[in-house]
């Protein structure tokens, strides 16, 4: 990285976590303490009006009339900060291959995304006003706990106070994030969930003609199955990215959904499920509406 990338790195942390100090900065960087020093003077500088020092905490924090320095991708900045996946843009030219990600139409907001992640270190309790599939402004109380990507979509996992549930809202649907006028401590529920081993175990679709080849994409040369570990509350959103078959009677399509899930009943009681592909089909299964558009 560049001495230009580290001011941003600065500029990113500072507007998605609410705060930095100089070993998070020499560790993201493999900078030297002089440098790291030199690179926040340069910052202060620069963008005296984003960036306060708290002598207590020993750390460099987000000012109230910050505003950002540099002009970088949200979805970058949310994999940074979900991920720990450097913003680095490549200086290579050279290249042979053809760029087709492709934003789903509504952008991302700067504000009302960082807004959520810095609640998240804060464990801060927020006012939202979401999209869902039955309200144009739904309003409601949370806790956000965790930010994940599924299928070009960024979600954040958040704890509803009015029941102490644990649900997924697509953040592209949050209209406006306000701060609770809620005051005081809260203590929220282990999302148990979300922490939960799960094991998926595929194979090639039993409907496929062609299985070799579905093996060595699995990597199943020498092996009979493969298993992915995940969580109960991601497992869902793993076999849907894989476009794996989850239905009892593999009555899916084989040539798009090429992959079978083999411990089907052993994921009864994985929450997420019901949105893995085939799964609802023939079963009896109680989906609210409400659930499909939050977590699919």
């Amino acid at each position: 990285m560049n001495f230009s990338d580290n001011l941003l790195l600065i500029d990113v942390l500072l507007m998605y976590t609410g705060s930095i100090n100089r070993k998070q900065l020499m560790e993201l960087t493999g900078m030297s303490i002089a440098t790291a020093t030199r690179t926040f003077k340069t910052y202060r500088e620069r963008y005296p009006d984003n960036i306060n020092y708290e002598v207590g905490n020993k750390r460099y924090e987000k000012s109230s009339t910050f505003n950002p320095g540099f002009d970088f991708n949200v979805e970058s900045a949310l994999a940074l900060i979900a991920y720990g996946r450097k913003i680095e843009p490549s200086r290579y030219s050279n290249t042979i291959g053809l760029d087709q990600k492709h934003n789903c139409g509504h952008q991302l907001s700067k504000e009302i995304s960082s807004i959520l992640t810095r609640a998240i270190y804060s464990s801060s309790r927020l006012l939202i006003h979401y999209l869902s599939s039955n309200s144009d402004n739904e309003i409601r109380e949370i806790v956000p706990t965790a930010i994940f990507e599924s299928r070009n979509r960024w979600y954040v996992r958040v704890c509803v106070l009015e029941d102490n549930s644990y649900k997924n809202f697509k953040i592209n649907r949050v209209n406006k994030v306000i701060t609770s006028k809620s005051i005081g401590n809260i203590s929220i529920p282990e999302d148990v969930k979300w922490k939960a081993p799960v094991i998926l175990t595929l194979g090639p679709h039993p409907k496929h003609g062609f299985s070799k080849g579905l093996k060595r994409d699995l990597g199943l040369d020498k092996k009979p199955l493969f298993n992915l570990q995940t969580t109960d509350a991601l497992a869902g959103f793993l076999l849907s990215e894989w476009a794996v078959d989850c239905s009892e009677d593999s009555s899916l399509d084989p040539y798009y959904f090429q992959y079978q899930l083999l411990n089907l009943y052993d994921l009864k009681d994985v929450s997420s499920m019901v949105i893995s592909p085939g799964y609802a089909i023939k079963r009896k299964v109680d989906i609210q509406l409400e659930t499909i558009d939050e977590e699919n």
